[in-house]
């Protein structure tokens, strides 16, 4: 986006010069540099806009790319892993028997 600059003491002096009382040519000025102001307002709204539609097609395409990978994902759940067995020695894992003195 390009900003326009106005300079509206130029414009004045033009009219002015151009035979329009002072008050007339600074009133005329300003309006111009409104009308310049909601120009550049314009094409900043548009610019947004544009930017808007395009984040939400990116989005609409993520969400369609994460959809179609679901898709490919398999209906039955896998079966639960077997138990695993206890220690064969009787006693728990972790625990450290004490050591005999001799």
């Amino acid at each position: 986006m390009s900003t326009t600059t106005f300079d509206t003491l130029t414009a004045a002096r033009a009219l002015e010069a151009a035979g329009i009382e002072r008050r007339q040519a600074q009133a005329i000025a300003e309006g111009m540099r409104r009308a310049v102001r909601k120009a550049d307002l314009a094409e900043l709204r548009a610019d947004l806009y544009r930017a808007l539609w395009i984040q939400a097609a990116a989005l609409i395409g993520a969400k369609l790319a994460i959809a179609g990978s679901v898709a490919h994902l398999p209906s039955q759940p896998r079966p639960a892993a077997p138990a695993t067995s206890p220690p064969r020695s009787g006693r728990s894992g972790n625990v450290r028997r004490p050591r005999q003195r001799s």
